[in-house]
């Protein structure tokens, strides 16, 4: 994060005053601030290798130290003319400015929060949703937006000029989904548990699904979605033995969160929300 700070000048999520909430976007939604579009990449992927939530994953100091010198080298302004000799000898000049010039490093990428807002638009840029999703995913590991590269695999949002196989993209979906889900990504844990249930892109395993339903009822505030499920899962008798009881809570506590479908059984089936 440091190497974040000193790139931006500026202290990370600044706009975000709760500490709760913050602590909350990077443990849990894995999130890291993105860097301005003129920060060399190979300080970016250094910083955000380096802010890895396991040790393992993050780069040796001495490699670390290695691509920061590297990069001193590369841009470190020119040194000036040397005086004139006192022999009035011809003097070896600075090269002429163009040569001197360092390339376009300009990166048209969303940073993930962004993605996730174009991405609700109405007529938003999917291609450009998807690429920054891509990016974030595969060169950060940043794992909301492995969540999200996992959710435009799944509903087929992907723009590409060879389009992947279907099975092939659940697959990629479900891994995607698992590896969000595993470290607590609530929606995540929702869709890897869906994945489970139909053997979309994964085996299918009734057992484990539940488990991950379960994970996301209780992640939090709870899943609304997820604790549908499991009530309909209960009272119906769907794969587990009925357990009408234990489905009204369930379908009641969705209900209460709002989720349309709990609303809706709960009218059908008089299960009260005040009990």
């Amino acid at each position: 994060m440091l190497l974040w700070e000193i790139a931006e000048g500026r202290i990370p999520f600044e706009d975000e005053r709760d500490l709760i909430v913050i602590c909350d976007m990077i443990v849990k939604q894995m999130m890291r601030p993105s860097f301005s579009s003129d920060v060399p990449p190979e300080w970016q992927k250094i910083s955000y290798q380096a802010m890895q939530d396991n040790p393992n994953s993050r780069p040796a100091l001495k490699d670390m130290f290695m691509t920061l010198y590297s990069l001193h080298q590369k841009y470190q302004p020119p040194r000036s003319p040397r005086p004139p000799t006192s022999n009035n000898e011809e003097l070896e000049l600075p090269p002429d400015d163009g040569d001197l010039e360092i390339g376009d490093f300009t990166i048209n990428v969303l940073t993930v929060k962004d993605a996730i807002n174009e991405h609700k638009k109405k007529n938003g840029d999917k291609k450009k949703v998807w690429e920054s999703f891509k990016i974030h995913a595969e060169e950060f590991h940043d794992m909301t937006a492995r969540y999200w590269m996992g959710y435009y695999l799944y509903y087929d949002l992907c723009p590409a000029d060879n389009p992947i196989e279907k099975n092939v993209r659940l697959e990629q979906a479900a891994s995607l989904f698992k590896e969000a889900a595993d470290i607590g990504i609530s929606d995540a844990q929702l869709r890897y548990g869906h994945c489970l249930w139909s053997g979309e892109g994964v085996k299918r395993n009734i057992k484990e699904s539940m488990e991950y339903f379960q994970k996301s009822a209780n992640n939090g505030n709870g899943n609304s979605t997820a604790m549908y499920n499991i009530g309909n899962i209960y009272f119906n008798g769907i794969g587990f033995p009925k357990d009408e009881e234990k489905g009204k809570r369930f379908l009641r506590l969705a209900a209460l969160h709002g989720q349309p479908k709990a609303l809706d059984m709960c009218r059908k089936k008089g299960i009260s929300l005040a009990d």
